[in-house]
């Protein structure tokens, strides 16, 4: 998310914010995605984080639910059913009770710091359905700046792009601005909205 946002100083609210996010056997990823998460927050306090394991069985991944359960820094629920995105964000968000919901990939890393506020802010505003954000690969190619919609029904992530889009194509993708969907790899929105 720019930091030259147009709402950035504006009012936000101290609404809990609900994190759900799937994992199955993502011990590596999911370690660095929490540690982001809380690190790059303003409120991290704020920040009611449910996992939902689905099926994991190595050592590794089973030792770190288990150390979120010990520590209460996560709800895990375990779920072996065959892996169904929208059935485990469901539940996920059925487990927690904040009024604002974020669904993330257990392999995004959060790197702007205040993310959390600046969703508060765009969630509070009622024309906004759903806030996403750009998702670059860690090598810096770019990996979803929204979605376009277009004929026959599809939908395509824009902005997928290689290292060194030249700057005055890459500006679009920098910039804040309305889109027809987000990827659910972070999308974040009221619960009211999601109900």
């Amino acid at each position: 998310i720019p930091r030259d946002d147009p709402t950035d100083g504006a009012p936000t609210d101290g609404r809990r914010i609900g994190v759900v996010i799937p994992t199955r056997n993502g011990a590596a990823l999911l370690a660095p995605c929490l540690d982001a998460l809380r690190a790059t927050a303003e409120r991290p306090e704020a920040l009611e984080v449910v996992v939902l394991d689905n099926g994991s069985d190595d050592a590794a991944t089973l030792g770190l639910l288990e150390a979120l359960r010990t520590a209460g820094t996560a709800t895990v629920l375990s779920d072996d059913a065959p892996f169904n995105w929208a059935g485990l964000s469901n539940r996920g968000a059925a487990a927690c009770r904040a009024e604002l919901l974020l669904f993330l990939n257990d392999d995004v890393t959060i790197t702007t710091r205040g993310w959390d506020t600046m969703l508060r802010r765009h969630l509070a505003r009622g024309e906004i359905g759903a806030v996403g954000a750009r998702l670059s690969y860690p090598e810096g190619g770019l990996q979803h700046a929204g979605m376009v919609l277009g004929p026959d029904g599809r939908a395509e992530h824009e902005g997928i792009a290689p290292i060194g889009i030249p700057p005055e194509v890459a500006a679009r993708w920098k910039a804040r601005r309305r889109v027809g969907a987000v990827t659910g790899a972070m999308l974040a929105c009221r619960r009211d909205a999601f109900e």
